[in-house]
């Protein structure tokens, strides 16, 4: 078996010169036909023979799993001197492939696998819908939240209507109304009377700025009043001019004030006394009144202010001079919502010898109160407040002191009433 083995690596041997240039020519023919048709990858790598197969059709020897050439193949000598010979046709190849592929390159072809035209391929790795939204969500939250903060000075000068303002708008133009109605109820039980006294009083106030440094406003009101003996329609009136002289000459300061001059009147226009009393129609006071206070910025939240205010009554025949002290502490959790504190008392000093009914020569009364408002960004919002006091609107409007009985009488209100400033 070795002899015969040996017999035809030699016969091979011999041959293989002749086959190898016949060979070389067929595969050079070959590769520059396929380079022409079209582009095509190099069939091997260089230096790595590829097993093709031979010129007489027949396959290369491939080894079995027990090492010994498989039934009807050549043995493994054969197979080594046949993968000698076609090597530099595999050579041959992988060159005639490569330039085959620069030629497809330069016609504008697509390499195999390259992305289409005006796409790139990206590393970044997508981002979830759900995620963006989130981002999204906290992006307008965080705008809203920046925004409230620079609205804090905006919302600074609060819509202020009652009878008592320590602001008044800022910007030219600014216009502030609202409505609103007070109620008191006094019942039987208190032994104020035989039966329950009560009193409505719905209002409209407005405050105009003319300058930034000048406005106006006013206040008028018109309050049912029922008692023990006397029922009663009263008007009332108030009308102020204010400026703001901080403004011109220290804008930046953390604190403003507010210097006022204004009148206010009360009248009873109806009046159904029992007992044969006397009538009270026409009966009215005149109050003139000269007044100063300063509002601080107490943080960003907190506002603190004070007024002091001297005043001068008529009423009928007689006098009064008043003093009236004001403050208020401001609280505001967010620009459109404040809390607010306040606290008045009044000193009244009255004539010697009354021409009406006999009084107290002197008369200290005070008022306490509590207060929401909220204005949204529309302008618009509701307000209320609850307040308590010594004396049945001594001192505030004296007009309703017919009776000795009114200063001795303490009682409880409830505002509710709506906001707007425009713009």
């Amino acid at each position: 078996m070795l002899a015969l083995v040996l017999i035809a690596a030699a016969t091979l041997g011999a041959v293989a010169p002749e086959d190898e240039g016949a060979s070389d020519a067929e595969a050079v023919d070959g590769d520059a036909s396929l380079a022409e048709s079209e582009p095509s990858e190099p069939e091997a790598d260089e230096g790595e023979p590829n097993a093709v197969e031979s010129d007489e059709g027949e396959p290369n020897a491939v080894e079995s799993d027990e090492g010994e050439p498989s039934e009807g193949e050549p043995s493994a000598s054969t197979a080594s001197a046949a993968t000698g010979a076609s090597a530099p046709s595999a050579v041959v190849g992988g060159e005639g492939g490569g330039e085959g592929g620069g030629e497809a390159g330069e016609s504008g072809a697509p390499a195999r696998g390259a992305l289409p035209s005006g796409q790139a391929k990206s590393d970044d790795v997508p981002l979830d819908e759900d995620e963006l939204e989130g981002d999204r969500s906290r992006r307008r939250r965080d705008r809203r939240r920046d925004v409230d903060e620079g609205q804090w000075q905006v919302f600074a000068p609060y819509p202020e209507l009652g009878p008592i303002r320590y602001r008044d708008p800022e910007n030219r133009r600014t216009l502030w109304l609202g409505i609103d109605a007070s109620a008191t109820y006094l019942p039987t039980s208190f032994g104020l009377a035989d039966h329950a006294v009560w009193s409505v009083r719905p209002a409209g106030a407005w405050a105009l700025a003319l300058t930034p440094w000048l406005a106006m406003g006013g206040r008028h009101a018109v309050a049912w009043y029922d008692a023990d003996t006397a029922r009663l329609r009263v008007h009332e009136h108030q009308a102020e001019l204010s400026g703001r002289p901080l403004a011109g000459s220290r804008p930046d300061v953390a604190l403003d004030d507010r210097l006022s001059v204004g009148i206010t009147t009360h009248e009873i226009r109806w009046s159904e006394v029992a007992d044969g009393a006397e009538s009270a129609n026409g009966l009215h006071d005149t109050i003139v009144h000269f007044g100063y206070g300063l509002d601080h910025l107490l943080g960003t939240r907190w506002r603190l202010g004070w007024q002091a205010q001297a005043r001068y009554a008529w009423v009928e025949q007689d006098t009064q001079r008043q003093v009236r002290l004001s403050m208020r502490l401001a609280f505001h959790p967010r620009p459109a919502h404040r809390l607010s504190m306040d606290a008045v008392g009044y000193y009244v000093n009255r004539d010697l010898e009354p021409a009406g009914q006999p009084m107290p020569r002197h008369g200290i009364h005070g008022q306490v109160g509590l207060g929401y408002s909220w204005v949204g960004r529309a302008g618009v919002g509701p307000w209320t407040k609850v307040r308590a006091t010594t004396h049945f609107r001594s001192g505030e409007a004296p007009v309703y002191e017919l009776r000795e009985e009114s200063l001795e009488a303490g009682y409880g209100e409830v505002l509710v009433g709506m906001l707007a400033r425009w713009p």
